[in-house]
């Protein structure tokens, strides 16, 4: 669902020299799909925690990025040839993310991160932080509805932000209810 919200007409205005950061980036499908579709990303960072999902997102990243240069092969950073676009995989720990940590986003990405009720506070303490830290970001969350006790718990904890909350039903073939999530500062 990710992908497809971002081969929408107007994302390319939106992720145009972003610094795009992608939470629990997985197996990397949505971010190389951004970075083939707009060539006009300054950064993306793919984000996981896991160190075998890490290798395996690094390693789809460098398969799928023909003509980028490998900068730095721990963590894995590449450049784009024809446009400049810096791409890496990093790890990111939410649970270690504090306003101490280096990390800077214009955009906010996330699909199905929203599944662990443990998580979600550091969840949205992440997001708070990255919203709050960089002018005009924003997050855009695509999130299945598999729990609803879950899904209100992670909507109240992002009501209780200050941040400004939008969602809406994404249109599509699944069998559970699928919202996109936007976040940004009121």
């Amino acid at each position: 669902y990710l992908a497809c919200w971002l081969d929408g007409q107007d994302r390319a205005r939106l992720v145009e020299g972003s610094r795009v950061v992608e939470l629990g980036a997985g197996s990397g499908i949505s971010g190389i799909f951004a970075l083939k579709r707009w060539r006009g990303i300054k950064e993306y960072s793919f984000t996981d925690c896991h160190g075998k999902v890490l290798h395996n997102l690094g390693h789809n990243v460098e398969r799928n990025c023909v003509g980028w240069s490998v900068t730095t092969e721990e963590p894995l950073e590449m450049v784009s040839e024809d446009s400049g676009t810096v791409a890496r995989v990093m790890e990111l720990n939410w649970e270690e993310f504090d306003e101490d940590t280096k990390l800077e986003a214009d955009i906010i990405l996330g699909a199905d991160i929203v599944f662990d009720p443990r998580l979600l506070p550091s969840l949205v303490k992440t997001l708070a932080i990255l919203i709050r830290r960089g002018a005009g970001c924003e997050a855009f969350l695509v999130c299945c509805v598999r729990n609803e006790e879950t899904w209100q718990m992670f909507l109240g904890l992002l009501g209780q932000t200050g941040l400004s909350v939008n969602t809406s039903l994404l249109e599509g073939d699944s069998t559970t209810p699928v919202c996109m999530v936007q976040v940004s500062k009121l």
